[in-house]
């Protein structure tokens, strides 16, 4: 006597999104992180091109020195000369605060920062700050450390630029004694749960990270490249700046953001279609086989 195992069209249609789902995760290869001296090593883009007024900025850091004061993470500038220069940007331990939220003659800066300090230079943290009118908010590792309701946000004109690892570019603004990756700049200013939901994934892996919004990104894989890399394909690509005596060193990244699964969570409506047009070809060719089987016994 012949046996069937039960079979419905439900039980095919979930081992499918199954296999679905998990096929779009995929492992990232650990990349590199620069190195900055603090003396005089940063970052700068060309001219962005387009006024920007809402933003978020977001970095991974791994302070080489916890009692460096001022030191600039990643910001935008704009400068003009004295005193007509703008700046916003993540800073750490400007007024001995820890980080804060920084801006030319403290206009939009909130003096006393957010009281939160690094106590380690073996830990990464990853920094994010966002703009909007009056809801400027910075998160540590996915926590909001620090908001100020005081100002709209300021409209940087667009020969404005992207400036990494220095808090400001007139005069030699405080530069940074760390090592970064995976640096963004956005067009909009996102959410907690969008901070968190990405900040472990990387620029490099194509899906993980939404495009929309996504002004820059360098993931520092470009192994010695100067300038370095915006993955984006947006053309910020970012110019090194140094001293005379030493360069950024490129070095093996630690940061956290070697794997990462592709949002695929909840398919397309085309994905679904797909999924029901082989869920209905094999619910097909099943009855087929068990109707052949009947027939020979």
């Amino acid at each position: 006597m012949f046996y069937q195992k039960p079979f419905t069209p439900f039980t095919l249609l979930i081992a499918l999104v199954i296999i679905f789902i998990s096929s779009d995760s995929k492992i990232v290869a650990q990349g590199n992180a620069l190195n900055l001296d603090g003396n005089q090593d940063y970052l700068t883009t060309p001219h962005l091109g387009i006024e920007l007024k809402e933003k978020t900025m977001e970095a991974w850091v791994k302070l080489n020195d916890i009692n460096h004061m001022g030191s600039g993470v990643v910001g935008i500038d704009v400068n003009y000369s004295m005193p007509h220069q703008n700046f916003d940007a993540i800073t750490y331990n400007e007024t001995n605060n820890g980080w804060m939220l920084s801006s030319e003659f403290f206009r939009r800066t909130t003096v006393s920062g957010s009281g939160v300090k690094e106590t380690s230079t073996n830990e990464w943290v990853h920094m994010a700050v966002t703009y909007k009118d009056y809801d400027y908010q910075l998160y540590r590792n996915g926590t909001l450390i620090h908001q100020r309701t005081l100002d709209s946000a300021f409209v940087f004109p667009t020969n404005s630029n992207i400036i990494i690892g220095q808090r400001h570019s007139f005069a030699g603004g405080s530069d940074l004694n760390a090592v970064i990756d995976e640096v963004r700049v956005w067009n909009i200013a996102r959410d907690s749960f969008d901070i968190q939901s990405t900040m472990n994934c990387s620029c490099s892996q194509m899906g993980a990270i939404p495009s929309t919004g996504l002004l820059a990104c360098y993931t520092f894989d470009d192994f010695g490249a100067d300038p370095v890399l915006d993955v984006t394909g947006n053309g910020y690509h970012a110019s090194i700046a140094t001293d005379a005596n030493t360069n950024p060193v490129y070095v093996v990244s630690t940061a956290p953001i070697s794997t990462c699964a592709i949002n695929k969570a909840i398919p397309t409506l085309g994905e679904w279609g797909i999924i029901i047009l082989a869920l209905s070809m094999l619910t097909f060719g099943m009855l087929a086989i068990r109707k052949n089987l009947i027939l020979a016994n």
